[in-house]
């Protein structure tokens, strides 16, 4: 039984890791996205430029 015990908290340490990741993962996505569309954003002007 105690290994049991043993084994559930470093689940727990295991899981709290990797849901920091996750969000630590999510921030950098969220802002590649932010960036990608911003690059959307200037081509699709200077286009409408170009088109004018």
């Amino acid at each position: 039984m105690r290994n049991d015990d043993d084994d559930d908290d470093n689940d727990d340490g295991y899981i709290n890791y990797i849901n920091i990741e996750k969000k630590e993962c999510k921030r950098e996505c969220d802002s590649d996205r932010a960036r990608l569309l911003v690059e959307k954003m200037r081509t699709s002007h200077i286009m409408n430029v170009l088109a004018k």
